[in-house]
Order: C-alpha cells, then sequence, then structure tokens
C-alpha cells in the first residue's frame, strides 16, 4: 500500500480534473438557451432608470402667446411638427421652424388647414394617439370628424347609441383605416356602456349593432383596436380580453401573456403595442415589461423597475424608439416635482429589443400631452402656453 506522500500528486489531478468538469458544465449552463423562458439567449437584467449616469439630451421650451393655449394636441405626420384644433377655430399644424442643431425659443410657425368648416373646431376632443399618413380624425363629444390629407376634405358625424339619453365618445380607435373603419367607446347616461363600429367608406356610413360593455354589470373598457381585433381589459376580474369585428370572442398572444403576469397592478395601465412588430409594453405593479410573440414562441421580459409615479411609456410613430417617464412623487400635487424621460432605440436583434436608453434633461409642467414629431425624432410635451422638446434624431435630408 502506498502511504500519503505517494497518493497526494494523483488526488490533487482528480480534483483540478473534477473543478474543470464543473466549470465547463457551468459554462454550458449559462449560455444554453432556457426552454422555461422562451429560448432567450441574453436576458437583460432589471434595473433602476435612477441615478444612473447616462448621456443627457437638452431640452427647448417653448411660449405661445397667452390667448392661443394649444392643451389639445395630437401628433401628425408632417416633418418637424404637431397639429392643434386650439387655436382660431381650425384645424393646424404647428411647425417647429429652427435647425435641428440649434436651441432658439418662440421657433414656431402655423399653418392652417382648414377653418370654419363647423362652428364649434376647437370644442372637447380626443384625437387618436397614433398619427396617419391619410387623416387626421378626432371626437367631439358625440361628433366625428375625419380630415382627408391628400384631398383636403372633410367629414363629421353624429356617433350615437339610439338608446335614448345622453351619448358620450370616451374613446375610439381605427379597426382598418384604408376602409375607414372605427370602432367608438360610447357612455350613454342612463343606459350604459357600449361598443360600436362605423363604416365610413359609405355615405350614409354603415353601422354595427350595439356591444354592451356590462354584461352581468361587470365593467369593461376599450383599450384600442389592432390586428383586426378590439381589447377590452376586465375591470371586476382584471383579465385582457379581445374581441372580433362581429363582438365575438377572440384571442390575441399577449392576452396570455398578460393574464399570467402576477405582478399585475391595482389599476390598469395602458398597454402599448409596437407600430408594426410583434412587442408591446406592459405595466406590471412594481415592473415594465416587454411582451413578445410570433413564430419564434411568446415571452414577456421584466425590463425596469418602476418608481411609484412612472406611468408614462409608448413607442415613437416610426417604431423607432421607445419614451418612459418618472416622477418620484405625484405631480399633479407637487408641480415643481421634476421629471425624468429615458429614450430607448428600438433593436430588433436584441432579445429584448430596447437598447441602452439615454436620459432627456429634467422638466417641471402639470396636465401635459405627450406626443412625437418626426423628421427629427423628437419627444414633444405640451401644456397650455408651454411646450418643451427633446430632438432626438438628425432629419432626414430632402432631395
Amino acid at each position: 500500500m502506498k502511504n500519503s506522500a505517494q497518493r497526494r500528486p494523483g488526488i490533487i489531478a482528480s480534483i483540478t480534473i473534477a473543478c474543470q468538469l464543473i466549470c465547463v458544465i457551468l459554462i454550458v449552463v449559462i449560455l444554453h438557451p432556457n426552454p422555461a423562458y422562451g429560448g432567450e439567449k441574453h436576458m437583460r437584467p432589471v434595473y433602476s432608470l435612477e441615478g444612473l449616469k447616462l448621456d443627457v439630451i437638452p431640452k427647448t421650451e417653448y411660449r405661445v402667446k397667452e390667448d392661443e393655449y394649444i392643451h389639445g394636441v395630437f401628433p401628425v405626420l408632417f416633418d418637424n411638427a404637431i397639429g392643434t384644433n386650439k387655436i382660431g377655430n381650425a384645424l393646424s399644424i404647428i411647425k417647429f421652424e429652427e435647425k435641428w442643431y440649434t436651441l432658439v425659443r418662440d421657433g414656431l410657425s402655423t399653418q392652417v388647414l382648414k377653418k370654419d368648416f363647423s362652428d364649434f373646431i376647437r370644442g372637447s376632443c380626443k384625437f387618436r394617439s397614433a398619427p396617419s399618413p391619410n387623416f387626421i380624425t378626432w371626437v367631439q363629444t358625440r361628433r366625428f370628424f375625419i380630415y382627408d390629407l391628400k384631398e383636403k376634405t372633410h367629414r363629421y358625424h353624429s356617433i350615437r347609441s339610439h338608446q335614448g339619453g345622453w351619448d358620450y365618445i370616451l374613446d375610439y380607435s381605427a379597426i382598418d383605416e384604408q376602409r375607414k373603419q372605427f370602432v367608438f367607446y360610447i357612455e350613454n347616461y342612463g343606459a350604459g356602456n357600449f361598443l360600436k363600429i362605423y363604416n365610413f367608406s359609405t355615405d350614409p356610413p354603415g353601422e354595427s349593432s350595439l356591444f354592451d360593455m356590462r354584461p352581468g354589470k361587470r365593467m369593461k373598457n376599450m383599450l384600442e383596436a389592432r390586428d383586426g381585433k378590439i381589447f377590452l381589459y376586465n375591470n371586476d376580474e382584471k383579465k385582457l380580453e379581445a374581441i372580433d369585428t362581429q363582438f365575438r370572442a377572440d384571442t390575441h398572444p399577449i392576452i396570455s401573456l398578460y393574464n399570467g403576469l402576477k405582478d399585475i397592478s391595482s389599476a390598469f395601465n395602458p398597454i402599448k403595442f409596437h407600430p408594426t412588430l410583434p412587442i408591446a409594453l406592459v405595466s406590471g405593479e412594481t415592473k415594465l415589461y416587454l411582451a413578445k410573440w410570433g413564430s419564434a414562441g411568446h415571452d414577456l421580459i421584466p425590463l425596469i423597475y418602476f418608481p411609484r409615479y412612472a406611468r408614462y411609456y409608448n413607442f415613437s410613430p416610426d417604431g423607432n424608439y421607445a419614451v418612459i417617464q418618472l416622477a418620484k412623487n405625484d405631480v399633479e400635487d407637487n408641480p415643481k416635482e421634476p421629471q425624468y424621460a429615458y429614450v430607448f432605440r428600438i433593436n430588433p436583434g436584441l432579445d429584448y429589443i430596447l437598447d441602452d436608453p439615454v436620459e432627456l434633461q429634467s422638466h417641471t409642467m402639470q396636465y401635459a400631452n405627450y406626443l412625437w414629431t418626426v423628421n427629427p425624432a423628437s419627444f414633444v410635451k405640451v401644456s397650455y402656453e408651454n411646450i418643451f422638446r427633446w430632438v432626438i434624431d438628425e432629419p432626414e435630408e430632402s432631395e
């Protein structure tokens, strides 16, 4: 029998080989995609946006005349501009006139698209958040306006539930814009809340029957129309649902993703769909998630920890960027509370889609409207006579 001194080199060699084998196994486990997580090869860690040392995009502040409050604004696909119906009794485009590389105050001009085609163009309104290259649409109490950007013509129509009592349009969304097909979320004081689809390609417009939003007295809210489906949120069961244009129950990958979320918020936060990619931003109680679906599988990826007041997030109209806004306290109760926004470039080649963030210079503003411009891409916040703007990308050179 060999003594311990003679056995020691063999033992050390065995331990060395075992350690090397363990290291190899760990490397394989770390790099190998986990089927339980949709086959993701890499995962961005969940992190807080607060306290990060990032590049900062400066803001430009604009002020308009006191008699030209423009809190009613909407995105348009005009270069370097936003739209409004709050200046005079007209539908107008507000253009940022300064060159993209300068920071100039009061560099605004107004282009009137059409004036005085209704007695109350500037009344209480709601616009679509997604701009269209063909139409500008908005609702006003129970009237729906369509302005054709190519033909420079307009139409408006009364939207009614025909239930008796007073109708009010809470929201609307395009189902098929080329066919001028829209769904309206109607509140009727006395009868309840309903959905109704109108087809404005005919004259008079075609109308669907009503869809009752309170079956069994369980209140549902319409979120938007997407991919030929209408998405609803069941407030009582805290579940996402979908119906088709015949108001029959339908399905979509994001429904199972959202309804399987454990980090559910006590109050529903909007789901923001990307304009072209099969992805969406979804907010839970504590985190912002990226929902993905398609042939490669479905997944819900946690991206960012949310402080308490961080509930604005959306994609740019061209789909190239996402923006997320944060505040540590309620800005309505604390008007001087600084607010922060972060912009992420969309990179479909990444598993988590959102590239590293860039910070927007902080600001204070209450009761703001959020929107984007195109060419150049810029994030804009408007509150009455104040406009803040952050230019994110260079404009394309015109030929």
